[in-house]
């Protein structure tokens, strides 16, 4: 038999997109289809200083688990929702 439990897992990393703000989401969805754009162009498109986005980041980073800019991108793409 098949335990109900089981098929109901919830992926981890769910969980941890359920904690980022909505700023948060949004600057993970420019790193992920950005392609490589630097910090500053980054804070352009958000009107925030880059000081501001280099404090999400390291929000971002902490709530994800990841470490740099690299695994973020890399979590970010694999988690992206099309459109």
């Amino acid at each position: 038999m098949r335990n109900p439990q089981s098929s109901r897992r919830q992926d981890p990393d769910l969980d941890k997109i359920a904690q980022l703000t909505a700023k948060e989401r949004r600057i993970c969805n420019l790193i992920a289809g950005g392609g490589g754009a630097v910090n500053k162009a980054l804070a352009q498109q958000l009107f925030i200083s880059e000081h501001t986005l280099r404090n999400h980041l390291t929000q971002i980073y902490h709530k994800l688990g990841v470490s740099n800019r690299l695994d973020l991108y890399v979590f970010a793409t694999k988690h992206r929702r099309p459109g």
